[in-house]
Formats: C-alpha cells, structure tokens, sequence
C-alpha cells in the first residue's frame, strides 16, 4: 500500500500543485520533506498548544444536546395551514416573530406551512472533527435537525417557498425550546455564515453562579472576549433531507425566482447561483459529514492539517461567514477531503493519504495560490460537467458529486485577498532564508492599516434599502459587487487588489426583527507601486470608434482627445492631483460618483496622508536624480584633470542623498540654511609610491587635496573650494576633506582613500611589543577606515539600485528615518542601519506582499520592529543573493559566540549581516546599546499598538509624537542662537557676491560656505564624549524643517545607587551626607558618594553657552 501511494504522488506533475521547493514530490527529495525540520517540529509544538480540553471547555455540552433533543421531540407536530394564518396564531401565542428571509411572504400566499419532528439529529462542525482551537472567537456545537420530507411540495425550491418553511420551522422549535428550557439558555436567532435566507437558533447555556464566577476569576483579562454568558453555545440548524430537490434546477445558471410583475422569460436570462447553492448545501449537510469522517479515519493527519488551515485563516481574518470572505474551516476540510479523494490524474487522488499534516497543509496553501477561482472555475476530478455550466459572476470550487459550489458565500474579491495571502504563504514556505513560522502562524496579517494601501468608507441610503436582486443577497453585497466592477476597470493595472469589507450580521431576540442592513460599507485597495503614480491615463485610438465610445461613455466628461508627438491621437484623462495615492484616489471619487451617484460626502478616506508629515512630493524623486547628476559633473570634471600623479580608478558618493534616502532631498543651488555637500570619496589606482607611515600618507592627503584645489579652480570658473578639517588631533586617521561647490549650488566633500592604510593597521594591531592602547586605537581606526571606504560605498550602491527598482522605498526610508528622529534616537542608531531595516522588510516582506506604497512599507517596518528578537537572532539582509544556508548558519553561530563572551550586550546589542558583511558588525559595532535597542523596540510595539486599537480611524500624526516625560534632563535649546552660529560659520567674506539686494539672500547676498558639521550634533557629540560615564543623551538628526530643539537625556542606570569613594571615579560626584546619629553607621558611611547632579549640568550649561535656553529636570 505503501509504495502503490508513492507512485500516486509520482504521477501528479501536471495537476497544479506544485511549487518550487514548497513540496517536492521527486523521489529522492520526498525524504528532504519528510525530515523533521524546524518548520515542522514548531508545527507540532503548536498544534500541542492550540488545541483544547474538550472536557474543561465545553463541560456539559452532552447533557444540553440530550436535553435538546428530548424537547425538539417533544414538540406537537400540526397539519397545514395557511401561511398568513399559521403566522399570525404563532406569534400571538409564543411572543416570537418568525425570523422570515426578504421579502416576506405576501399575506394572500396560497401554500400552507406545517410542523412535523425531525427525522435525524446529527452534531457536526468542528467540534465533532476535534478540531477547535484556543483562540477561537466562541465555542460552538452545530446541531443539525433534519425536517421530514413529507412537509415540502414539488415546487419549495422556487420563490422562497423552501426558506419560509424553515423559517416557521425553526421559529416553531424555538417556542417550544424556550418554554422547557428558557430558565436555562439565553435564546436568539442569528443567521448562518450571515446568510440572510438561513436563520438558526442559537443557545447559551446559563452558567451557575458560583461555577461562572470561579472560571471568571481562572480567566482572567487574557479571555475577556470569550468571557459573553457563556463558554460556549448550541446552534440548531434545520436542514433539508438528501434528494429533495432535482440537481438540474439548481444549477448557477438556473433562476428559480419567479415573480408575477416580471415576464417569465426576462427572468429565467439571469441566473440566481446563491440561492440554488444556498439550496443545494441544506441538503449535504450529512453527505459533506461522512466525507470529512471517511478523510479523518483514511489520513492521520488529516485533522491537524485541519487546525493548521484554521490558524493561518483565522490570522488572515478569513471564515466561513460571508464578511470574513465564504471560506473558513469547513470549506478548508472539504477541499482537503475531496483532494484525498479526487483531483488527480485519471481519475485518481491529488494528495496522498500518507503525507504529514504540515505537508498537507503546504499541499492546500499550493493549490490555494495557484487557482485562480474567479477566473476560471475548478471542478474537482474530469467529470462531464462542463465548466460554462456552473460558472458564475464570482469564485467556482466545484464539487462534481453533492453538485455544489463550496465558494458560494465567497465574493471574487475575497477569493482574490485569499489566493494572495496563498502566495504570499507558498513563497515564504520556498524562501529558503526566511523564518517560516512566525509569518505562517503567529502574526496577525489581517490589520487593515497593514493590509491596504488606502480604504474608503461609502455610505449610502441605497446599502440600507431591499435588494430588487432575485439571487437575495442582500442590498449591501449588490452594492459592493458593482462598485467592485466599476473601480477594478477604473484602476486598471494600477491596482492588485479592490477588496470590500462587508459589515457583520449580528444575532437578535425571538420577540424583535430581524436588524436591518447597515448603511455603509469600507473598501481597501492594494496597489500596483509601478503604476499607481500615472498621471495621464492612455486610451484607445480615435481610429477604433467603439472602444473610443467605451472609454468616453465609462469616464465621462473627463476624457478628452489628444495629439502626441509620435503623430497618435488618442483617448486621454488627466489627472489633478500629484501624488501617487492621491491619484488613485481622485480615481476612485470620479467613478463612484459617475455610476453610482455617491458624491464626495458619501464617501470617506481612512486614515491620514503619511505624505503630509515629512512634506513627500512627487517632485522628490527629480531632486534626488538632479544630485546624481551633478555628481556626474564632478566626477567627469576630475577625471578630465590632466597629469594627476596618480591615475583615479573610482569615485562613489557615500551621502544619504546620494542614494535617495535622505529625509530632505537635495537642493540644488543656494537656499535658506547651510551648504549639506554630498560626500564622496576618492580610490586611486594601487601604488608603491605612498609612504609606509600612517602619518606621513595622512600628510601626503592634504597635498594631494591642495593639488586638486589648484587644477579644479584653475580648470574650471564656475567651482570654488574649500580645504576643511576633520575634528581630529594629527595621528593615525584621515585629517583633511576638499569641499567642491559649484556655482549652481551643487556641493561635494571628498576625501581620499588610501589602500595602503589598511595593510598597516593590520599590522600594528597584530604586533604584540606595542602598547595595548595603540593597537586598541588602531582597531578603532581600522574599523572607521573600512566602514567609510568599504562599506558605505556598497551601501549607497545597494540602497541607490533598490530605490529605483522598488519605487515607494526611498519615501518609506525617508519616513522611517523620521520617526528615529522624533522619538530621538538617530544619535544612537547609524541611519545605513535604518536603511538596512526597511530594505529588509521590502526584500522578505513575508507574511504581506511587497509594500506598494509608503504607508504600507511604514507599518510593516514598525511591526517588523516590534517583532525583531535581536537579542537571540541576527538580522540578515542577502540583497546580492548570494548568501547559502552554511552562510547563514555561520552568521547564528557568531552570534552565539558573542553572546557567550558577552552576555550582558555591553559591547554590541545587535547583530546585521549583509551580503557584503557577514561578520554582522559593520553597521553595530558602535550602537546601539541594548538600552537604546530596548527603547526602540518598545516605541515600535506601542506604535503597532496604536496602529491595531485605532483600526481605520489611526491619525498616523500621532505616531511621530514622543513622550519628554521619559527623561531625567529635558536641554532645550534656542534656534535664535543656533541660526546666529549657522550663519556666522557659512560666511565667507572673499566668497563672490550672489545678490546685490540683502533682502534676497539670507547672508546679505554672499554665497554660504559649507561647514563641517551642523553645531547641534557638534555640541551632543562633545557631551557624550564628556559625560558618557553620567548622562545617556537622545538627539534626533538635525534638520532645519523637522527640529523640535530640545535634548534629552536620562542619567546613567548605573549610577543610580551610591558607591563607596574610590581613586578614578569617572564622573563628578560628591560626598553623601548622612542623617543617622550612630556614631559607628558614620564611620562606615563617610566614604560613600553619588554623581553630583547640579554640578554636572551646570558644566553643561557653560559648555553650551547660549544656545542652551533652559535646563529642566523631570519629576
């Protein structure tokens, strides 16, 4: 039996369920799969986890199913009578209103209603499956009553006749169940899977006072959800029995609507798929129980596979409620169970019985990912139905034995939302790099905020009002079906997704109505990036005059007809709006109000504008390349540079503006504020001609750079430079920059790279007779020269190609880096690290596709941050592709070795690898501490927070809001006092005159003069050098537009108790005076001293002078 189910998966190469490296059916690899991987061994452990104790969770249930029984039985069946006059005697008698589907019977109806017993009770679900899970909603037991056959007629199945009858019969069994048990449920109605034609019972048993208050107190606040009356509840579903209805009336394409106001004709055009299905499925309720316990007693794994399915929808919001999108963990089971059975080749199973329950699980979400529902409808084995025969306007699975479409409830873009989430889930199971689990499993990927790039609320008198739709599905699904029509042919390719959120059904007493429908209805859009930013939208030609009719029919006045340059005349709309989103946006508004009349009060967005809080323009992208040119200009400008000693082999910029992800771009010509120079550095080919001393080559750099200020200002009238120092004493290190500025107000700082400094770095790190802090010096060099030769220059390369490629990356770095300023930490975190962040969320975004637009990749990066354990994992970024799996295992073991050498972080907090740097210590090896990782990752979890409580609703401006209450010391500064520095270093009295009227330019018209670093950060970096040993301090990075002016700072925890007097004490301190009168305490505490705290900031506020405006010490 074995080997025959080995062939079987052999045979299956063409069936579709195959992805690369997800599950490979090959022979020699089935043994790779079936190896107990991590992937797999945190599987079971969370299967362990995720299951509950029946007998503690659902204790009773027994006693109340029998119970029920009795009293349904017991219940006095009647003969018929006329529906209007049966309704009216049962609601005067029992008080209930029968919970009749729209429309209701008319009152003149001539076919009568009856009541008789069940046939059957069957308990079915997911209770009898075994297969209920901890983070369930609510606990529910599906009781399914069978009604006798002898109460229907030939025709039930047309004009509603079948629903009022099980109306009247549920209503009927309620009356009697409240009259027998009402003093131990609490009753109301609700609808199945909120399908407005199925109305059930649904039962919560009253818990004892003394027992509910004991399991109130065991649950605490982590249960407050579940914690309604009851720990559980009983729905009693009537059904229909098997073979009531012929198969070939309830067939999609078949209307079984009829009304006597339309021509019998005109009415059977249209089908009513939902209705007949809705038919179908009241009679397979038993067939589809024996499939699922034929599976589960065939395959082992069959109900874990179940679970899992249930986890990975649950965590992607979806049910088999119509507004968590038709397809929840029965529809899951079904499809697995009938590919146990079917969907092979010649007739045989897709999936073998002796897979694993992971392997199963992989199986589904390939099959998931790789049909397209909507666009074709799958049948289950090579049957002779034909496909034209049960397709439908939405998403077909059809099952070709019980003739049922198990996506009935499934709307097309629910089905599309979970064929992406599929994918999503297929490329993370064969990234070979990523971690599987978490993404799989354990993250909630259904956050709107996170999900969509935009969401819209519609609301409209019109939702609320009875659906003249025969197929009854209501008006709020009609609605959404054609605006889904109308905004996928308005986007176009600018869209992946339109999903609509429909609003939930609730439950209601038996006295009351049945609720209304809600008025509104939310609608979220995935972008295309590369796309979504066309401002002209392209149509047909004049030429084709019936798609020209199309387009100007479907747009309206909007379109207009225009000539190219390339001699085409064609259909055009152009677009107000700039921004990308805004766009789409101004999309949107036009075509629902064109067909479907909602005007722009009728229609919300959700959520604030990113783009607004750091002031992105579409115009950025154009600053970023015109920094890019002028980098160009220089570059061919000094290679053009005649009889150089030595020949130039590269010259590469290494500034944030320079590869796109500077928060201001940059500004080409002379502005208000200083001269920000793009750095660049400068590699000659190798020579023997430098000196071997690391002094002297740092001598022969200034020379070099004098020489470069001779040719470049005697080559060229249009460039002045500038020769500036570093704040460094003469020694070891690169001492001197050349600042270039051109007339356009192009600016760049290079420096020049020496590859011989490496080599004698190297060699006095290693040589043991000099002293320990000379080669401890020379490390630190090393790994300055290496970060600013080496590494920087790749970085920019990387980061250069990626925001070209990837198109809302540089805006969402550029936001990113934003938030690290606000909340201060920027002065601890490299801003290539925060990069390298972002980067990584945009190459493995997994659980959510690629982000397509700004807002999007910011929220992934806050939860990625949220999530990053980066005390036990390293962040590894491959972005050359180029990293193995003993790569990456090398880059875990080095971590571990760190970890045991240095188990309290003090020295390096986290670990980055990239593809150009797998020691993981380039961009960490000076910070962030672990203190200021801890911050960071607890701003970003209160962020995600934030993100999850506020929903739709999030003004995303409060996201950038810090807390100065943090803080032990609060520096505020004075831009008055700042700005008179600024322009104090930025003059240069021999530089030419740019204006002859002062009120034109900012420095009373002369041209700045670049400085070499802004005095805020001058002034923090002096103090953490001071007071490293006492005071932690927070600055952002600083910026003229984005500068809140206040410097926090928080004292050392170190410091906190007092130490005892010692020679070398690293910090000002002073002695401790004691209050105790013995004698003897004084003696043992007069040694004991604490940091003197007054002293310290006073320091600081001489050091600071005037641009310190006041020091406040938080309470």
């Amino acid at each position: 039996m074995e080997s025959s189910s080995k062939r079987r998966k052999l045979g299956h190469t063409s069936s579709g369920l195959r992805h690369d490296a997800l599950i490979d059916f090959e022979a020699r690899r089935t043994a790779r799969v079936s190896t107990a991987s991590t992937f797999v061994l945190q599987t079971d452990e969370l299967l362990r986890e995720a299951k509950i104790d029946y007998g503690k969770k659902l204790n009773g249930v027994h006693g109340h199913l029998h119970r029920l029984k009795e009293t349904i039985d017991s219940a006095a069946s009647h003969e018929s009578e006329p529906i209007a006059e049966a309704t009216r005697k049962f609601e005067q008698k029992h008080r209930i209103i029968i919970p009749y589907p729209e429309p209701k019977p008319a009152k003149d109806s001539l076919y009568k209603l009856s009541f008789a017993k069940p046939a059957s009770y069957n308990v079915v679900g997911s209770y009898v499956a075994k297969s209920m899970i901890k983070t369930q909603v609510e606990f529910g037991v599906d009781m399914v009553v069978q009604m006798p056959k002898s109460m229907f007629q030939d025709k039930d199945y047309t004009s509603m006749r079948y629903f009022y009858r099980r109306a009247y019969y549920i209503a009927y069994i309620a009356a009697h169940v409240k009259a027998e048990l009402g003093s131990d449920m609490n009753l109301n109605f609700e609808y199945l899977n909120e399908n407005p034609l199925l109305p059930v019972l649904v039962l919560r048993p009253k818990p004892d006072n003394e027992d509910h208050k004991a399991e109130k107190a065991s649950k605490g606040k982590a249960n407050k959800k579940k914690a309604s009356n009851s720990p559980y509840l009983i729905r009693v579903i009537p059904c229909a029995p098997e073979g009531l209805f012929p198969k070939n009336k309830l067939l999609p394409t078949a209307n079984n609507m009829r009304s006597g106001d339309v021509d019998e004709k005109k009415a059977t055009q249209s089908g009513t798929p939902f209705y007949n299905s809705t038919l179908k499925a009241e009679e397979t309720f038993i067939s589809y129980l024996r499939i699922l316990t034929h599976a589960k007693n065939e395959c082992p794994a069959f109900t874990d596979a179940c679970v899992l399915g249930k986890i990975w929808l649950q965590q992607r919001g979806f049910g088999s409620s119509i507004s968590h999108g038709g397809f929840g963990h029965f529809e899951w089971a079904a499809m697995i169970a009938l590919l146990l059975q079917m969907g092979g080749r010649n007739g045989q199973a897709a999936l073998s019985t002796s897979l694993s329950s992971t392997e199963l699980f992989k199986a589904a979400i390939q099959f998931l990912s790789t049909t397209d529902f909507n666009k074709k409808p799958f049948v289950f084995a090579s049957t002779k139905i034909s496909v034209d025969t049960v397709r439908e306007s939405g998403p077909v699975m059809f099952d070709p034995v019980r003739e049922l479409n198990l996506l009935s409830k499934a709307s097309p873009w629910s089905a599309s939302l979970l064929q992406m989430h599929a994918k999503s889930t297929a490329d993370l199971l064969a990234d070979e790099a990523a971690e599987k689990f978490d993404a799989t499993f354990i993250i909630k990927v259904h956050a709107p905020m996170q999900l969509f790039d935009t969401m819209l609320e519609i609301k409209t008198p019109d939702l609320a009002k009875p659906s003249s739709s025969p197929d009854r599905r209501g008006p709020g699904w009609d609605f959404s079906f054609e605006a889904h029509k109308i905004l996928k042919k308005a986007y176009g390719n600018r869209a992946q997704l339109v999903h609509f959120q429909q609003p939930p059904k609730t439950g209601w007493a038996l006295n009351s109505p049945h609720p209304g429908d809600a008025d509104r209805v939310t609608f979220g859009v995935i972008f295309e990036a590369a796309n979504m930013s066309r401002q002209l939208e392209h149509g047909p030609p004049a030429e084709e005059q019936k798609e020209a009719a199309r387009f100007r029919q479907f747009w309206g006045e909007k379109a207009e007809l225009r000539r190219f340059k390339d001699g085409s005349i064609l259909e055009c709309i152009e677009w107000s709006s700039k921004m990308p989103l805004d766009i789409c946006r101004e999309i949107a508004a036009h075509a629902l109000k064109r067909h479907l009349k909602i005007v722009k009060d009728e229609l919300t967005i959700f959520g604030s504008d990113l783009s607004s809080v750091i002031n992105l323009s579409h115009l950025d992208k154009d600053a970023f390349d015109g920094a890019r040119r002028a980098f160009q200009t220089l570059e061919h400008d000094i290679r053009n540079l005649e009889e150089l000693p030595l020949q130039i082999r590269q010259l590469s910029p290494v500034s944030a503006g320079a590869r796109y992800s500077s928060i201001e771009p940059p500004l080409v010509g002379f502005h208000k504020g200083v001269l920000e120079p793009i750095d660049v550095n400068l590699y000659f080919e190798a020579s023997s001609k430098w000196p071997e001393n690391l002094v002297a080559i740092q001598e022969a750099k200034i020379e070099f750079l004098l020489d470069f200020d001779k040719r470049l200002s005697a080559a060229h009238d249009n460039i002045t430079t500038y020769l500036g120092r570093e704040n460094r004493d003469i020694g070891i290190e690169n001492l001197a920059y050349l600042d270039i500025v051109y007339d356009n107000g192009a600016a760049f700082r290079l420096r020049i790279h020496c590859d011989l400094e490496q080599t004698l770095l190297e060699r006095q790190i290693k040589n043991k007779t000099l002293d320990h802090h000379i080669r401890e010096d020379s490390e630190a060099a090393l790994a300055r020269f290496n970060w600013l030769f080496t590494t920087l220059p790749i970085h920019t390369q990387t980061i250069a190609t990626f925001c070209t490629r990837l198109h809302p990356l540089s805006q969402t770095i550029r936001l990113v880096k934003h938030w690290f300023n606000c909340h201060k930490l920027s002065g601890h975190i490299r801003e290539e690290l925060i990069e390298l962040f972002v980067l990584h969320v945009f190459l493995q975004p997994y659980p959510w596709k690629t982000p397509s637009s700004v807002a999007a990749g910011f929220f992934h990066t806050l939860s990625f941050l949220s999530r990053w354990d980066w005390r036990d994992e390293p962040l590894i970024i491959d972005s050359a592709e180029s990293l193995t799996g003993d790569d990456r295992a090398a880059v875990r073991r080095e971590l571990d070795l760190w970890r045991k050498r240095d188990p309290n972080m003090n020295h390096t907090a986290m670990f980055v690898a990239t593809s150009n740097d797998p020691s993981g210590l380039a961009y960490t090896h000076s910070g962030p501490s672990k203190l200021i990782a801890s911050r960071m990752t607890r701003l970003a979890k209160a962020a995600c927070k934030l993100i999850k409580d506020a929903d739709a609703y999030l003004d995303a401006q409060i996201l950038f809001e810090t807390s100065l209450a943090d803080y032990d010391v609060l520096f505020h500064l004075s831009p008055k006092a700042i700005r008179a520095i600024l322009r104090d270093a930025a003059i240069d009295p021999s530089a030419r005159r740019i204006s002859h009227f002062k009120n034109l330019d900012d420095r009373t018209g002369r041209a700045p003069l670049p400085i070499r670093a802004h005095p805020v950060d001058v002034f923090v970096q002096e103090l953490q050098r001071v007071y490293e040993d006492s005071l932690v301090f927070f600055r952002g990075a600083s910026s003229e537009d984005h500068d809140d002016g206040v410097i926090g700072a928080i004292w050392n925890p170190k410091l906190q108790s007092r130490q005892k007097f010692r020679a070398g004490l690293p910090y000002n301190f002073r002695r401790v005076e004691n209050d105790s009168d013995s004698d003897n305490k004084a003696e043992e505490e007069v040694d004991v001293v604490e940091v003197n705290r007054q002293a310290v900031l006073l320091e600081i506020a001489r050091i600071g002078g005037d641009m310190i405006k006041k020091i406040e010490e938080v309470e």
